[in-house]
């Protein structure tokens, strides 16, 4: 099979542990995308933060951010876009004050956090985790309804953290109890993430396969968490990395590598040039 579209996760994908990408898989990624492949990121993260990614990797396409929530090349001429309301984010944001957690209201340039960042040293610091400390301002809990109220935002996504698995369960059962009609739910990371009802990376990754005419069936789609597995049902080759949760793992067609190995390097050596090295890579599923 020839694939022509590679759909890429960020965070424990294509970042290493330390927030970087690795020079082997830059440099794999840079030759595939001179040999022909389209290359996208499918991400959590807002659209400001992933394009500065895309600039170093020479990505052109649009991307699919906030969890498939916004799908840009350019931030002012989206090919799909969807918001949580205001007033809905107020339900939200009433239900999590009940509980001690951490969240942050995904928009673009600025995200909205209840938390205060530890100061990031510039010269101590690269680029990625910089621009993640930047892009966003804090609002106390005290404070945030009635600076939602005055703002009116309408963020893509809210990302919730607590310190106890026990704490996210009843945060989500609470959430839906109450907002099914009008958010989803998935888990990533040590958190959830709360999207418009039907967004999802798949969802994303539908557009923008439309978009560029090109089939399911011809696309690779590489993650490494949970918010991944849609994408990996809709993509015709699922890959999931060796550091993934082994749920995620067990859903995937392949495992490659780790973020901390090269993963996807291999991964694309050996899907889209077929070279036949990742002998590591064992068959799951269909």
């Amino acid at each position: 099979m020839k694939y022509t579209l590679l759909a890429l996760d960020l965070d424990g994908t294509l970042f290493s542990s330390d927030m970087s990408i690795l020079p082997r898989t830059k440099k794999v990624i840079l030759d595939a995308i001179r040999d022909g492949l389209t290359v996208t990121l499918a991400t959590g993260r807002s659209f400001t933060f992933a394009k500065e990614v895309a600039k170093e990797l020479a990505i052109e396409a649009p991307l699919i951010t906030h969890d498939g929530a916004l799908v840009a090349a350019q931030l002012d001429h989206p090919l799909s876009m969807h918001k949580l309301s205001n007033s809905t984010v107020q339900k939200i944001i009433k239900i999590l004050l009940a509980y001690p957690l951490r969240f942050e209201l995904q928009h673009d340039p600025l995200s909205i956090v209840n938390y205060k960042r530890p100061l990031v040293d510039p010269m101590k610091s690269d680029s990625y985790k910089m621009l993640e400390y930047l892009g966003t301002r804090y609002v106390s809990n005290r404070d945030i309804v009635s600076y939602l109220q005055t703002s009116k935002l309408e963020p893509h996504k809210v990302s919730v953290s607590a310190d106890t698995e026990q704490t996210l369960e009843e945060v989500k059962e609470a959430l839906l109890a109450h907002l099914s009609d009008e958010i989803r739910i998935t888990n990533a990371g040590f958190g959830v993430e709360i999207v418009p009802k039907n967004i999802s990376k798949a969802y994303g990754l539908k557009v923008l396969s439309a978009a560029l005419g090109i089939s399911p069936s011809e696309i690779i789609a590489i993650g490494d968490n949970y918010n991944d597995l849609e994408m990996f049902q809709f993509a015709g080759l699922s890959i999931a990395m060796a550091n993934a949760p082994q749920e995620v793992k067990n859903r995937a067609k392949y495992v490659t590598r780790s973020n901390d190995e090269d993963g996807i390097a291999f991964a694309i050596q050996t899907f889209f040039y077929g070279d036949e090295i990742m002998k590591e890579a064992r068959g799951l599923g269909s």
